[in-house]
């Protein structure tokens, strides 16, 4: 091979390096193209017609809506004292003790003599409904058999049951008493109102019928009872303290002969 073709061919041999060393050559950071970013997009604009209220810094925040308060309620008035249904009795009162005790009108069927005993009636009574019961009272000396026998009378019905001279007895029968001069004693039964039937309910004027009459009552309250029973300031109504008794037909009276304040029993 000769000079030239040897020059020729190295030539031809340095190209090809120079040739592939352009190929792997890295490229310059300057010419990496650098990402695209995504274009900003502004916030729609509001409309041209809406107004938005410019709030002052001072402006105090808006108080809440109060609630709106309920009506006070108006006072009562004042119960009638005279009335002793305007309002319940007080607990513990002679008032609270009449409403648990149970006094009826009832009729005396027989009035008959007990064996052994000078004072004692043993009498038969329709009671309403119904109901005869048994009484026996200390009236043989002071009233006629007459003066009871065929009449209505007053008697409290829930008295715990006794027993006197060896007979039952289911209840009291009131009757007013009063001291004579000569000590002896004027007593009469109490009268019920014309047109009383048995069964009809002894209660307080002004008020009403109780429904709170216990089965028995207890001997305290009969005693609160016993001391408010009396003759009226006319001298001729039967009386719980102030109030007259009555039932739905009218008053309950006494006879005749009476002093204001006597005791009924």
């Amino acid at each position: 091979m000769s000079i030239i073709e040897r020059i020729s061919k190295a030539i031809t041999l340095v190209d090809e390096v120079f040739a592939r060393a352009s190929v792997s050559e890295p490229t310059p950071a300057a010419e990496i193209a650098a990402p695209t970013a995504s274009p900003v997009t502004s916030p729609p604009s509001a409309p041209e017609d809406v107004t938005v209220p410019e709030v002052s810094p001072d402006a105090a925040p808006e108080k809440k809506e109060k609630k709106e308060k309920k009506p006070k309620k108006e006072p009562k008035a004042p119960a009638d004292s005279s009335s002793p249904a305007a309002e319940g009795p007080a607990a513990g009162s002679p008032e609270a003790a009449f409403a648990k005790a149970l006094i009826k009108v009832a009729f005396v069927l027989e009035a008959g003599d007990v064996e052994n005993s000078d004072k004692l009636y043993k009498t038969k009574l329709d009671c309403g409904n119904g109901e005869i019961r048994q009484v026996l009272t200390g009236l043989k000396k002071l009233v006629s058999r007459d003066q009871l026998q065929g009449h209505y009378v007053c008697v409290i019905m829930n008295l715990k049951t006794a027993k006197l001279a060896g007979e039952v007895s289911e209840g009291m029968i009131l009757s007013a008493d009063q001291p004579l001069p000569d000590g002896a004693e004027f007593v009469r039964t109490i009268v019920p109102p014309n047109g009383s039937q048995a069964g009809d309910q002894v209660f307080l004027a002004g008020g009403a019928p109780s429904q709170t009459a216990v089965k028995t009552l207890k001997s305290d309250d009969w005693k609160k009872v016993a001391a408010g029973l009396k003759v009226g300031a006319d001298k001729t109504s039967a009386c719980f303290f102030e109030y007259k008794l009555v039932t739905d037909k009218g008053e309950i009276t006494v006879p005749e002969g009476f002093s204001e304040g006597s005791g009924i029993h």
